[in-house]
């Protein structure tokens, strides 16, 4: 009897280690309204977004090859990044995406946050494992380096007491190494 209750009870366990939690991911919504704010612009990468790349099917060279439109899904990477130690980051986006690429790396936009409301703040070339944020601040906000470009903060002639832009700008030389 006992051996019979262990035979019944084995498929049932079997089953139970084989059950795997589905857990879903989503787009943040930090994120999600940072490229919408973007793609509102005037920015040329966001004008490109906007086109539908019709061809004769839907947006495709051909049946078995991805389309040519934008699609988040597939053609953007992001990271939040508190540039200036506020609590409130970033929105890196590099865009994956054949229309912008590159031998050079990827084109990538920094989005600010200003007042509740997403403003652009930053275009660079992304170079994958050679982009870092530094330690070096202006005005508070941590210039970052991508490949051999460094990159530095201002506020933008015009724009909001608390807006930035990023410019490109020198490494700071060393003090006696004739530099």
């Amino acid at each position: 009897m006992l051996m019979l209750l262990a035979i019944l009870l084995l498929p049932h366990r079997s089953a139970k280690s084989e059950e795997v939690r589905l857990r879903l991911h989503t787009m943040p919504a930090s994120i999600a309204d940072a490229l919408s704010a973007f793609r509102e612009t005037s920015h040329l990468f966001a004008d490109e977004m906007a086109l539908n790349f019709e061809g004769d099917i839907l947006g495709r060279a051909g049946s078995r090859q991805l389309p040519f439109n934008f699609d988040p899904s597939r053609h953007l990477r992001y990271r939040l990044v508190d540039f200036n130690s506020d609590g409130q980051s970033e929105a890196v986006l590099v865009f994956f995406w054949a229309q912008f690429g590159s031998r050079d790396g990827l084109p990538a936009v920094i989005m600010q946050r200003v007042h509740n409301e997403w403003i652009f703040a930053c275009e660079f070339v992304y170079e994958g494992n050679r982009t870092f944020v530094l330690n070096i601040r202006d005005e508070g906000w941590r210039r970052f380096r991508s490949g051999p470009y460094f990159m530095a903060w201002r506020r933008p002639a015009g724009g909001p007491a608390a807006a930035r832009e990023c410019y490109p700008k020198p490494p700071r030389t060393r003090r006696g190494t004739g530099g």
